[in-house]
């Protein structure tokens, strides 16, 4: 009886996965190139995911790459290469539905070190508001400024997909 029940369920997955994974994509969705976005990142790619007048965000952006060279006095190893990449997760309140949406938001950020000392985090909770210029699910470009543990511009362009 078991391995009917078993055989039936594959049956259902074989038939019901494809379907599910070959229905069309959901809208709403874009990508943007930001400056500073995520927070105390250079360059970040950033996902947005847009319902009513709610927003969804979370990415990830380039900190740093650092070698440091072994010191030539001391008889141990003390060289170490890391790199370091930041994010973000947050959600965001659009205002209007004109070209110009200004929005509030508020997130927190996380950030990932890679090398001979690595580690991980997660905090610095910012809040702030900006603008959109455009349409946040087709081109965009945007700017925003945020209070956290500092304060901070972010500035970027995107589309949807």
């Amino acid at each position: 009886m078991i391995k009917i029940k078993k055989s039936i369920l594959k049956l259902i997955l074989l038939f019901a996965l494809p379907i599910l994974f070959a229905a069309p994509a959901s809208a709403n969705w874009s990508w943007s190139i930001g400056y500073n976005n995520p927070p105390s990142s250079t360059p970040g790619v950033n996902f947005m995911h847009l319902w009513s007048n709610w927003a969804f965000e979370f990415g990830v952006g380039y900190v740093g790459a650092a070698t440091v060279e072994d010191d030539p006095d001391t008889t141990t190893d003390e060289s170490d290469t890391s790199a370091a990449v930041s994010g973000d997760l947050d959600i965001k309140y659009l205002f209007g539905g004109s070209t110009f949406k200004p929005f509030i938001q508020a997130g927190t950020g996380y950030g990932v070190a890679l090398g001979d000392s690595s580690g991980v985090g997660i905090g610095g909770f910012f809040a702030g508001g900006g603008f959109f210029l455009g349409s946040p699910s087709d081109f965009h470009v945007y700017a925003s400024i945020n209070a956290g543990s500092s304060l901070f511009f972010s500035l970027g362009i995107g589309s949807g997909f």
